[in-house]
């Protein structure tokens, strides 16, 4: 998932949404540590969301916004990947297990049911 940010002008980004799982605290923080650790330059980060996110992001001189919103999404929370894996009874016992899996197994079980209900109208 990733945050939507909009170029306000060659010096200032805005970050409108951020990722679900995230506050503008937590996204603030890690915008800061990576330009602690040099792998973005940002001269200032200000939180001015109220009703709606607005996380705005000054950026230093000679910096391209393009390049600045590439280094966003590389190495701070403006993007996050989830994981869709779910956790489900099977014989009795909790499991995890992807989507594909989950699928493959009730259209298999589904099959089954069907083929005994033929088995089933068939003796009748």
């Amino acid at each position: 998932m990733r945050a939507k940010i909009e170029i306000i002008d060659k010096k200032t980004l805005a970050i409108k949404e951020i990722p679900f799982g995230t506050t503008t605290s937590s996204l603030m923080d890690s915008i800061v540590k990576a330009s602690e650790k040099g792998k973005i330059k940002v001269k200032q980060v200000v939180d001015n969301t109220a009703k709606d996110v607005e996380i705005q992001i000054h950026l230093h001189p000679g910096i391209s916004p393009e390049v600045a919103i590439d280094a966003l999404y590389a190495f701070t929370d403006c993007e996050i990947s989830i994981s869709p894996n779910a956790c489900v009874i099977v014989a009795d016992k909790p499991q995890f297990m992807k989507v594909n899996d989950i699928l493959k197994y009730n259209t298999d079980q589904t099959v089954k049911l069907l083929k005994q209900e033929l088995l089933i109208r068939k003796g009748s």
